[in-house]
């Protein structure tokens, strides 16, 4: 906790100096208001008619009560007063709240990586222009319907919103079973591909074409630092609903990738991407299936779907569970050994294997989906066996959120009879349901078809576009409305006497404007000098790291390089957060919450906030300082020293004339002894910042038995 110590005190170091600049700023601009005023041509007001003087002075009240005012919300009454007199601001108005109604119920491209499977990851070009391909082969010609690119997510503050690796310009090719035909199926080879942050790239084709082998083509690649890479995530091969390239060998150039763990031509077609599973957001019913928990992982279970009639099979797509009131878990319950088998008997005495993994343990999938082929095999029962279970928060379990079988384009398993080996029956948790496996939900949201989805984001991404450009229009337009309305008033009101008044009240009201924009330029010049710097050492360290012939001195300093660019990087997310921009409760539990799932990425936890409501209003910095520096500390030291496989955390809100925010949070770690001199320091800096905020800090803990600190914080403080 070294490192978010120094940046603790070097931001309020930063915010008294903020304070002194904001104030010297705001006199500046006084003093050169002042001069205008003398200089402007607005002095012939002065020798105005009296009449036509008394309309302009009333009008100008009325605009000087506008611009004093300072409404801390997104719709300031300014804005709106503006809009009442502007016919065309209204008219914005009405297009901006138009597009916002159309992007209801459209996919959202909520990226994370979910998986251990990054995607695609060239070598580093010293040209842009250097030749690079990555070619599908679905070991068969196949009438294929779209294409989809979809982008890798890299989560560095130097490369936020540039689509990192996308190609500037690139081509899509379809070769037939010999080679002999070709077909140019995108050709973005004479201008640049504006690359929307997120949002992949997907073209239908007109009519269906057959082919076996699908080339994408970088023909300029995407500028990363002083060289040039080409990265993708997954590449979508669609037949109706079928995902054609899933399990497909890929071949790329040149030969040689970027060997770092998460990249590899092979998780172009492993159906893993950062943007998830295929849904729309309209919350799931049931979180799915989930047998009955076993103690231990060599337990046999099943789960099987009756689609009701022998069919012929083009594919089995399995979504992974995850739960919204049980253990959040990514893919929680997904087999890490199991067979997919089919049958025309419900007993399976004769059956068709589709796959099995054998002694080899299956990756966690996360939260995205898995996908089979099954050749056109005729049967009506689909049994999945789970051979070996994942062990996960504390617990040997087998679930999932759906099973979709495709026949002819069609979901054949929507709402079919499900049967199971056992169940979990439990009613504290009854979103687990057996019609959960076939009710067209996973364990979050409704499910949609591929093409639907890539289509509803594509809506998504073009209304998005629309809709910026029009508040940038819009705000625009407003400011200079405001700034003209403003002058004038205070050149009118400084005429009549008044402006001793008014520049009073405007100089308050615009110390604050320029304290708040001041602070989010700090966050700003934060987030992209030094957050962009420690992003390059961290991808510089990264590639010297892969370079062979290092001595071991050389690659233990680089090493530590690597790691305290990274951590540096995840530190200095964290100190931006906080002073961006105001935050009220709701926030800082939404970026504990954050917090906790980064820091305990690799150990169950449970999540627990007691109140029936949440206090309105603004949280002091103070206070969301000395919170989240003091609730990271504490899950650093399980991360590192606890040894833990489960965390319980549980926020209980207290009092209302002088609100307490209470911390709990138990571990099933190996414990330590609280009193020992080696732990003095972690101590005392948990209850230096529970004392600042008028609460306290207590540790229960013996070695053997997990640790419980409480903390608690008054949100007045």
């Amino acid at each position: 906790m070294v490192l978010d110590d120094i940046l603790d005190v070097s931001i309020q170091r930063l915010l008294c100096n903020e304070a002194r600049l904001k104030t010297r700023l705001v006199w500046d601009r006084r003093f050169g208001l002042t001069t205008r005023w003398v200089n402007s041509p607005h002095k012939d007001l002065l020798f105005m008619k009296p009449k036509n003087r008394s309309c302009l002075i009333l009008t100008s009240v009325a605009f000087l009560g506008i611009s004093i005012q300072e409404i801390h919300s997104e719709d300031r009454f300014s804005d709106r007063f503006v809009s009442l007199l502007s016919p065309f601001l209204r008219t914005m108005d009405a297009e901006i709240e138009a597009l916002l109604q159309q992007s209801e119920g459209l996919p959202e491209p909520e990226r994370f990586n979910r998986s251990e499977s990054m995607g695609y990851h060239s070598i580093r070009f010293d040209s842009m222009d250097d030749v690079s391909w990555v070619e599908v082969d679905l070991e068969e010609e196949q009438l294929i319907d779209q294409i989809a690119i979809l982008p890798v997510f890299v989560e560095l503050p130097l490369f936020k919103g540039k689509g990192y690796g996308f190609p500037v310009r690139f081509k899509i090719e379809v070769f037939n079973e010999d080679r002999s035909q070709l077909m140019v199926v995108t050709d973005q080879s004479n201008e640049d591909y504006q690359h929307t942050e997120g949002y992949p790239f997907s073209v239908r084709l007109l009519e269906p074409v057959s082919g076996r082998y699908i080339r994408i083509t970088s023909l300029i690649h995407s500028k990363v630092l002083e060289h040039w890479v080409f990265a993708v995530s997954e590449i979508l091969v669609l037949k109706d609903s079928i995902n054609l390239a899933v399990g497909r060998p890929v071949n790329v150039w040149p030969r040689s990738w970027v060997e770092v763990v998460g990249w590899s031509p092979v998780n172009l077609t492993d159906f893993q991407s950062p943007l998830g599973p295929h849904t729309i957001p309209e919350f799931s019913p049931t979180n799915g299936f989930l047998c009955e928990h076993a103690s231990s992982s060599e337990t046999l279970k099943w789960m099987q779907v009756d689609l009701g009639e022998v069919v012929p099979l083009d594919a089995i797509r399995l979504l992974p569970s995850r739960p919204t009131d049980y253990i959040d878990i990514l893919g929680m319950g997904f087999p890490s050994q199991f067979k997919l088998e089919v049958s025309n008997r419900a007993d399976f005495q004769t059956k068709q294997l589709i796959f099995e993994t054998g002694s080899t343990e299956y990756p966690n999938p996360g939260d995205n989906p898995v996908e089979f082929h099954a050749g056109g095999k005729e049967a009506r029962y689909i049994r999945l066996t789970a051979t070996r279970l994942r062990y996960q928060g504390g617990l040997y379990s087998f679930s999932l959120g759906e099973m979709q079988v495709y026949s002819g384009g069609t979901n054949k398993a929507f709402h079919k009879q499900v049967s199971a080996s056992d169940a979990f029956d439990d009613p504290r948790y009854p979103r687990w349901q057996l019609s959960g496996l076939v009710d067209g939900y996973n364990s979050q949201n409704r499910l949609a078809e591929l093409p639907d989805w890539l289509a509803g984001l594509e809506e998504r991404r073009r209304l998005r576009s629309q809709l910026v450009q029009l508040e940038e229009d819009r705000a625009q337009r407003i400011e200079t409305i405001v700034i003209g309305a403003t002058v004038g008033t205070l050149v009118i009101s400084g005429i009549l006497v008044v402006g001793a008044v008014g520049f009073s009240i405007s100089y308050r009201r615009k110390k604050r404007e320029e304290g708040e924009e001041l602070r989010r330029q700090i966050s700003r010049d934060l987030h992209d000098d030094i957050g962009g710097d420690l992003g390059g050492i961290y991808i510089l360290s990264e590639g010297v790291l892969q370079q062979p012939g290092l001595t071991s001195e050389v690659r233990e300093d680089l090493q530590d390089i690597h790691d305290i660019a990274k951590g540096s990087g995840e530190a200095l997310r964290d100190i931006v957060w906080l002073i961006r921009e105001e935050r009220n409760l709701d926030d800082l539990l939404l970026h504990l919450r954050g917090t906790a799932k980064l820091q305990l990425r690799k150990i169950a936890y449970s999540w627990k906030v007691q109140s029936e409501t949440i206090p309105s209003g603004v949280v002091p910095l103070k206070v969301r300082r000395h919170v989240f520096f003091a609730f990271k500390e504490v899950l650093t030291n399980i991360r590192k020293h606890a040894d833990a496989h489960h965390v319980e955390i549980t926020i209980k809100l207290s009092g209302t004339q002088q609100p307490f925010l209470n911390l709990r949070i138990i571990d099933n770690g190996k414990g330590f002894d609280p009193y020992r001199e080696s732990m003095g320091h972690g101590k005392r800096n948990m209850r230096r910042r529970c004392e600042a905020l008028d609460g306290s800090c207590e540790i229960v803990s013996k070695p053997g038995n997990g640790t419980q600190i409480h903390l608690s914080f008054s949100l007045k403080a």
